[in-house]
Parts: structure tokens; sequence; C-alpha cells
């Protein structure tokens, strides 16, 4: 009897697990191919087509990317990020609202830990902060990466670079689509009574720094990727940035 009773057992139990298999497989958690090694400053990229700025990091193909700033708490890992405004997120949260799961992790392996810790307070310090569609150059409004080459250089560190909106935006038929929906809604094109045009002209000579190359930087290391992490996260310049830096865009087509 007790032999027929841990065989039921058994079998009960070997059903309970594998059900329970099935279930995590079609749950899309992943526990064996995730990030482990997380640290205090350490960037994360994934690609999120809502977050509301002019998508020149990104192409017809390819998603914007967005970046955000590691920070360990007693509930796990969180993201400082830039969206409508600059928030803190945990790390489930963060990769829910990408356009997949897929990421890539970057570090600076100069940056200790003293390092670290000042550039997670600074980007703290600009929680609250509204983000920045038409990013611009004050640093009153953030945008992913803009917060990212801020936070860095509280530790000493400038990573990336910067190249004028108009050449980033060279044949991108999104950005001329999304700023001929806004341009309105630029303040300093407000003030100056601006046309769309003499809009285009101000916003598009912003010095803009791209997720890309932050993440090209020679002090930027690539630490981990989730298998099937785009292309668009894992190098410098995708296809609508390739070349630029060397041509003037003219005005897009806008309409009024």
């Amino acid at each position: 009897m007790k032999k027929g009773k841990r065989r039921v057992d058994y079998i009960f139990y070997a059903a309970a697990f594998a059900l329970a298999v099935v279930a995590w497989a079609f749950s899309g958690i992943t526990f064996d191919k995730g990030m482990k090694d997380w640290r205090d400053g350490d960037l994360i990229v994934q690609q999120a087509p809502d977050v509301p700025v002019l998508p020149v990091f990104g192409d017809a193909e390819n998603p914007p990317v967005h970046m955000g700033i590691i920070t360990l708490t007693p509930d796990g890992p969180a993201v400082i990020e830039a969206r409508d405004t600059v928030i803190e997120t945990p790390l489930k949260a963060f990769l829910a609202a990408g356009y997949s799961k897929d990421y890539v992790v970057y570090r600076v392996p100069a940056l200790d830990q003293t390092g670290a810790a000042t550039v997670v307070a600074a980007a703290r310090a600009m929680l609250g902060k509204p983000g920045d569609f038409f990013l611009d150059e004050t640093h009153e409004r953030l945008y992913s990466s803009e917060l990212v080459r801020l936070a860095y250089l509280k530790a000493g560190l400038s990573v990336g670079r910067t190249d004028r909106l108009r050449v980033l935006a060279r044949g991108n038929r999104n950005v001329e689509v999304q700023f001929g929906a806004k341009w309105l809604n630029s303040e300093p094109c407000r003030k100056r009574y601006l046309d769309s045009a003499q809009c285009w002209n101000t916003v598009g000579g912003y010095e803009v720094a791209p997720p890309q190359w932050i993440m090209a930087d020679p002090q930027v290391a690539e630490v981990f990727a989730t298998p099937a992490a785009p292309i668009a996260l894992r190098i410098a310049q995708p296809t609508s940035m390739a070349g630029s830096g060397t041509q003037e865009q003219a005005p897009p087509a806008l309409r009024p």
C-alpha cells in the first residue's frame, strides 16, 4: 500500500513539475540567460519606440535605441531613464516597456565604486526633469543618452560624442513626419514666432549625443547581450547614422 502511494506521489510531483516547466516556457521569463553581474552605473540599452523624442536614434527598419543607468536597490536592479520625465524604473518594468525583451548591457571598466556611486547620485539628482522631444541643448529637459553623458561627466568621464541633429536625421523619413506634426510645440520656435522651416533650422542645429556613440566609445565595453539582441543595439552607427558628420541635411519638406 505504501509503495503504491509513493508511486502515485512521484507521478503527481512529476506531472506538477512538468506543468510548471511548460508554464515557465510560455511565460517569457528566463533565469539562465539573463544578466547576473549587475553593477551600479552599468548602461542598459533596448529599442523603445514609445519614448517621446524625435526618432533620430533609429530608422525605418529599427525602432529608436533607448538607454538608462543601472542602480542596485534592495528590491533588485532599477533603471534611471528619461522618458516623459526622468524616472527610476524597476528593471522588469523597463524591459517590459521596450520593443522586445532583448537588451544589451555596457560598462565603463575604468569606473570604480566611488565613480559608480557618483554616476548614480548624479542621475538621481535629475529625477523629475521633463523629457526632451526636440533634443535641445539646454539640459533643462533630458533625453536618454544626454542623461547618461551628464551623469558620467560628474564622475569625470566624458562618454560618447555629439553631432548636429540635421546630420543625424539625414534621410530619416520618421523624423520628418514627427517634426512636421509637432514643431509648433517647440518652445524656442514658439517664442520667436518661427515658421516650420525656420524652426527646423533652429532645431536641426542642436548638438545631439546619440546612444549609439556612447555604445561605441572606446571607454565603454559590452558585457552582456540577450541571445536575440538585434544588431542595432550592438554596433556604433546603424544605417540611419552611417557616414553622418560630413554633410548637412536640407530642411525636411515640412507641411505647415
